[in-house]
């Protein structure tokens, strides 16, 4: 986007008017990611609570609503803003690392990407990291017998 563009288009932030992915990342283990509507704690909670154990320890940075977490979780925290990174145990370089992979590949993108079909770039990401310690082949024949047997009809990938 032009920068002219950005100044009119773009308000804030940033992260007004954004579609919001939320994930999380299972130590050496897969991630899961989908939508959520907004980055309040009912949202997030939500998400965590249908994917995550609930003898799960949560490490997070410090962002506001992942205090909630404490209630239900034990939960540890990063304090990114003034560098700290790693704290012992505590740590979200691996959540980190996954989130890094969709980005490079949005931004590799020549065009821009519409939210309809952004899950679409996140789920393929999702996937490989996922299947990250096969091989290419492994990870092909998974991805056909994701596949096998499903029909899909043209007129849904109609946008209309």
């Amino acid at each position: 986007m032009h920068a002219k563009e950005r100044r009119e288009q773009i308000t804030g932030t940033g992260a007004l008017d954004k579609t919001i992915l939320v994930g999380v990342l299972e130590r050496g283990g897969s991630v899961r990611a989908r939508f959520v509507s907004d980055r309040s704690a009912k949202s997030l909670m939500g998400f965590i609570n249908d994917n995550a154990a609930e003898n799960s320890t949560l490490y997070t940075d410090l962002f506001h609503t992942y205090a909630e977490a404490s209630q239900t979780f034990q939960h540890a925290v990063v304090d990114r803003n003034f560098g700290e990174y790693v704290n012992e145990l505590v740590h979200t370089n691996g959540s980190e690392n996954f989130w890094s992979i969709p980005q490079r590949t949005i931004k590799g993108t020549p065009i821009s990407i519409n939210p309809e079909h952004l899950l679409a770039y996140v789920d393929e990401r999702v996937f490989a990291f996922n299947n990250r310690k096969g091989s290419h082949f492994d990870r092909s024949q998974s991805a056909l017998t994701g596949v096998a047997h499903r029909r899909l009809a043209v007129a849904s990938l109609s946008p209309h």
